[in-house]
């Protein structure tokens, strides 16, 4: 219920929101650029890492409820939990994969962090940002 309520909440705040602010406004563009950009940062690391993908197999994995042998023999006592609790016996086996994905994907970020690094040249001129300058 209560996140029902915040998105009550959160959608009456963005319309009163829009029907107030100058979204074209100098001090709206700067404002919200730190937002923007972040968002943007994450959005491509958590894409180039495979984490988006890792979240959606996890939706996938609950909805479809398929257990096989191989995820029998991968996680301790899930057969047991299985025979006992199918549906919680998924979820237990979607949050192993998804944990295990997304320290794979963390550990894809630091990697992708790193061969941007190399590659990529800064240089600082005035107190402007130039990269690969030549």
């Amino acid at each position: 219920e209560s996140l029902l309520n915040k998105y009550i909440l959160d959608t009456i705040l963005l319309q009163k929101a829009l029907s107030e602010v100058s979204t074209g406004s100098s001090d709206f563009r700067q404002y919200m650029w730190k937002y923007l950009r972040e968002g943007l940062i994450k959005y491509y690391l958590d894409k180039r890492s495979g984490r988006l993908d890792a979240i959606q197999s996890y939706r996938s994995a609950v909805e479809s409820g398929g257990i096989t042998e191989q995820d029998l023999k991968s996680v301790p006592d899930l057969k047991k939990l299985n025979d006992e609790d199918p549906v919680l016996a998924v979820r237990m086996l979607a949050a192993v994969k998804l944990r295990r994905r997304l320290a794979a994907a963390a550990r894809m970020q630091q990697v992708e962090i790193g061969k941007i690094k190399s590659e990529v040249k800064v240089k600082i001129v005035g107190g402007a940002l130039y990269a690969n300058p030549e």
